[in-house]
């Protein structure tokens, strides 16, 4: 599972580390944006980041879900025989 969703998780993280940067370059110019109205100029950037980070993560649950959904069938699939044993065992036992 780590092998499918470690690079969508690592480019997730590096999308929030520029992010991150991006936002203390807009932080540091507040008064600048304030003053000509520049705030969807300025944040649009970050806005593309973290739409970014936002589709990395959904890929990375995507695998990680699929990953889970087949484990899980596996254990049941391998609990099948011994279940319909046991079933069919009762069913002998209450035919008697």
């Amino acid at each position: 599972m780590l092998y499918l969703t470690s690079p969508n998780y690592r480019q997730s993280l590096q999308q929030i580390a520029e992010s991150g940067a991006l936002v203390e370059e807009i932080i540091s110019t507040v008064r600048t944006m304030h003053a000509f109205d520049s705030q969807t100029m300025l944040g649009s950037p970050f806005d593309k980041k973290m739409d970014k980070t936002c589709l990395m993560g959904g890929k990375s649950a995507i695998w990680s879900g699929c990953v889970i959904a087949v484990f899980m069938f596996v254990i049941q699939v391998l609990r099948l025989p011994s279940a319909i044993s046991v079933h069919l065992s009762r069913v002998a036992d209450a035919g008697k």
